[in-house]
């Protein structure tokens, strides 16, 4: 489902509702009939405040008009729906993966956590790095925050 309020004043033929009631409306048309929802949203950053709470039927809204960019451990409501932005005018890529694996279950968003742990595991190579033959602990076991680095780590 695709909306916008950022038509040109230029665009005099063509009558407009509200976006977001616009979206609710087609989105509760298809509820039924699709698996997903992904609502694409064309508008500033300032009328994007809130689309989480005033979109309830949609699983995903991805939003242009804003200069800003979602990173995957930007905060997201609870359940959803999940809010991406690729930035102004569509110049970067976006790439959603969803693995549904109850139909009745609700979507968990797993991009933050996944980017913990890879920064986590690539610290652990960095480490280990000093000696791959030895434990992290027998490398760091004279040097009290390595040690306490690599126990909150782990």
């Amino acid at each position: 489902v695709g909306s916008t309020n950022l038509l040109p004043d230029t665009c005099k033929s063509i009558s407009t509702d509200d976006f977001i009631e616009s979206c609710n409306k087609y989105a509760e048309q298809i509820v039924n009939d699709v698996d997903v929802i992904v609502a694409l949203v064309n508008a500033n950053r300032s009328d994007q405040n809130g689309l989480a709470d005033s979109m309830p039927n949609v699983d995903f809204i991805i939003t242009s008009g804003s200069t800003n960019m979602s990173r995957s451990n930007s905060p997201q409501k609870k359940d959803g729906p999940y809010i991406y932005s690729c930035g102004k005018q569509g110049k970067y890529l976006l790439s959603l993966s969803v693995d549904i694996k109850d139909n009745s279950a609700p979507f968990v968003d797993v991009s933050a956590a996944e980017k913990k742990i890879n920064s986590a595991n690539k610290r652990f190579e960095r480490l280990q790095k000093k000696d791959p033959e030895k434990s992290l602990d027998e490398i760091y076991k004279d040097q009290e925050n390595g040690l306490k680095l690599i126990n909150l780590m782990s």
